[in-house]
């Protein structure tokens, strides 16, 4: 087990989501620096494992925020609007379920090429000391997937 590895509760979701986070963040700090090529195998593997996970939390709070949106009021107790924000709660968390299936795909799609690769450690060594935290929107490659695949996934 990992050094500082802290184990899910699988009960107590605050907490659990909390850590994930906390996890995310420490991955996002590491990820910076990798320097052993083999490993964006594995990591491209969790982080799919991940999302998978990710997209089916926010897929059952949506239905939460269906279920009891019944329930719901604004603090100054207007159950119409509590309601009403229920619902849009919901609806915006199955557009974030969505779009994070989207994510896994790719990520899913890169995992998959990734897989192809055979790194060649005297040259990556050099250049993987320190890896752009740029943003996405920085870095992003503007051609469609068949074009930046060059072939068919």
């Amino acid at each position: 087990m990992p050094k500082g590895f802290v184990m899910a509760t699988f009960n107590d979701p605050k907490t659990d989501a909390a850590e994930a986070a906390h996890a995310l963040r420490g991955l996002a700090h590491a990820s910076r620096t990798l320097t052993d090529p083999d490993a964006s195998y594995d990591i491209l593997g969790a982080l799919a494992a991940g999302l998978r996970s990710l997209q089916q939390s926010l897929e059952q709070l949506a239905a939460w925020h269906e279920r009891h949106a019944g329930h719901a009021a604004t603090d100054d107790g207007d159950r119409i609007a509590g309601h009403r924000n229920a619902q849009a709660a919901a609806a915006h968390l199955r557009d974030a379920a969505s779009f994070v299936g989207f994510a896994c795909g790719e990520v899913d799609h890169a995992h998959n090429r990734n897989s192809g690769i055979a790194w060649d450690r005297t040259a990556s060594a050099s250049r993987s000391r320190h890896v752009s935290s740029a943003t996405p929107a920085a870095t992003a490659n503007p051609l469609n997937p068949a074009e930046r695949d060059g072939m068919e996934r």
